[in-house]
């Protein structure tokens, strides 16, 4: 094959190589298509150009799919930023169209220019809806949330710079009720309005002052935990790892000033630990030696060599011999001047061309021997296997469990609760033929129990004085209702009510309790990063 044909084989083999991610990437574009996401079309084709950017109609119809869909939004865009009706929803397709058109032409300066339209027009409506702003926590903070809810489709840096000055004007708005003298013995209402402070534009100085608060908050707000359970075997730590398991909600201890004490009574049994055990037989096998033995095919490979051997002499013989002939018939022919068409001639013929045939048969010989050769030298005489054995022997499983049961009492209800736990071990005399190693039975100690039924009943207490807890938080809860109030008690009612009830300190909790969720301006405020 010439090097010419070579490269158009490739060429044609390359041409019908498949390319997965070009045509996913055309898959995508022809499901945007389908849907009128001409956006979406231009975006995926430009992918399977990149993909394939060897490919001059792939490229080709992402170009003109790019500058089409470019143009389109851009209409669109103008159509719908021009003359913006004073609704949500004239606003929103205004900004929804310009994000669009950004998109496409990022360097273009009409889109932020329209963009920019759209946010003048968003913020006159959270202006006029929250008209209180500078004086009013709940208008600032729902000013907030309705300049918020547009930000990313906005993307502009002036409007950044506006949601971070209504972010600023609230928190500082949380921070100068944080300072009234009427939240000095409000720990819980202090940690929480700095919480919401910090996640509406915190700092890293208010972000050690929130840190600190909560951290005097949960001191002073935890629950006691008074255990009173009688074990029939000691397990240490008992209250203290049930108490880990509440995340700081509570602590062992004496009564605390404005916290609630949860006392759990009760006996837990230990069982005597019973043992069993059961044998099992296993086996595992091994090379005991190695077995020697004449190999059947060794004197066949003696022979064969053989024969091919005296094959090739008797053929290298004959060559020689024609080989000889030739010489001469030729060396006669040319004594007679070479002539043409004369018997010398015809001899020399005769005599070359057996030469030739004997020659080409020599040469097949020799192949033959030495194939024949080169088997037989491959060949052991002796042959070799390995002798595997198995070796069997008795494995013993023991096993030590224990369970335990308990009685306990929480605001005068009964709670049952009980678990077991195990230890195994095995026992063996092994197999030193096989490298099995004898293993003796290890007991595993006289406690070794205690631990892991230290954690099962702490678990179960953990379970009990977290619902104690929460009906303590819903109990407080009825005298902090929605809704909001800014007020040193209400605050301090709902943030221990949060806190007993497991609620995180997230920085957006209290800020969602602000006003009525309006479905245009979108969920709760988001925290600054």
């Amino acid at each position: 094959m010439t090097n010419r044909s070579i490269y158009l084989l490739l060429v044609l083999v390359a041409g019908c190589a498949k390319n997965v991610r070009r045509d996913q990437a055309l898959a995508q574009a022809n499901a945007a298509r389908a849907r009128g996401d001409i956006v979406g079309e231009a975006m995926a084709m430009r992918d399977a150009c990149s993909f394939a950017p060897d490919d001059r109609d792939v490229c080709q119809r992402a170009s003109a799919t790019w500058v089409a869909a470019q143009a389109a939004t851009q209409q669109n865009a103008r159509r719908a930023c021009a003359d913006i009706a004073p609704t949500q929803g004239a606003i929103d397709a205004c900004l929804a169209s310009a994000s669009q058109f950004r998109k496409l032409a990022p360097n273009d300066p009409e889109g932020p220019r329209l963009s920019d339209a759209g946010s003048r027009q968003h913020l006159a409506r959270c202006f006029a809806d929250s008209p209180a702003w500078q004086t009013s926590l709940d208008a600032a903070i729902d000013l907030v949330r309705c300049e918020d809810a547009r930000a990313d489709l906005i993307d502009l840096p002036v409007y950044t710079q506006q949601v971070m000055s209504a972010r600023a004007n609230a928190r500082d708005q949380l921070l100068a009720l944080v300072d009234n003298p009427a939240y000095l013995d409000r720990p819980g209402a202090t940690a929480e309005l700095l919480t919401a402070a910090t996640c509406l534009a915190g700092d890293p100085s208010l972000a050690a002052r929130t840190r600190s608060a909560r951290a005097a908050f949960v001191d002073r707000a935890r629950a006691s935990i008074d255990l009173r359970v009688a074990t029939t075997t000691p397990l240490p730590d008992l209250c203290a790892t049930a108490a880990s398991a509440l995340s700081s909600r509570a602590v062992c201890g004496p009564p605390r000033a404005k916290a609630p004490q949860l006392t759990i009574v009760g006996d837990v049994t230990l069982a005597p630990v019973e043992h069993t055990a059961f044998d099992s037989t296993e086996s595992k096998q091994y090379v005991a030696g190695i077995i020697r033995f004449e190999n059947p095919e060794y004197q066949p490979a003696v022979e064969d060599e053989r024969s091919a051997r005296m094959a090739k002499d008797q053929a290298e013989s004959t060559f020689r011999r024609d080989e000889s002939d030739c010489r001469s018939a030729e060396s006669e022919w040319h004594s007679q001047n070479s002539c043409s068409d004369c018997a010398a001639k015809r001899e020399r013929d005769r005599a070359c061309n057996a030469a030739d045939a004997s020659e080409s048969l020599f040469r097949s010989r020799t192949s033959d021997w030495e194939r024949a050769r080169s088997h037989l030298s491959s060949t052991p005489p002796i042959s070799e296997r390995e002798d595997i054995r198995t070796a069997t022997y008795t494995v013993r499983h023991h096993t030590w469990r224990t369970a335990w049961r308990a009685q306990l009492r929480n605001d005068g209800s009964p709670i049952e609760a009980g678990g077991e736990t195990t230890a195994d071990d095995l026992e063996t005399a092994g197999a030193p033929v096989a490298g099995v190693p004898s293993d003796p039975m290890t007991y595993p100690g006289n406690r070794w129990f205690v631990a892991p039924i230290r954690d099962q009943v702490a678990a179960k207490l953990a379970e009990t004085l977290d619902a104690a807890l929460r009906r303590r938080a819903g109990d407080l809860a009825v005298s902090c209702k929605l809704p909001l109030a800014w007020k040193g008690d209400w605050l301090e009612c709902w943030s221990r009510a949060r806190f007993w009830g497991g609620g995180r300190p997230d920085g957006d909790a209290l800020l969602s309790l602000v006003g009525e969720r309006r479905a245009d301006w979108g969920a709760a405020v988001r925290c600054t990063r």
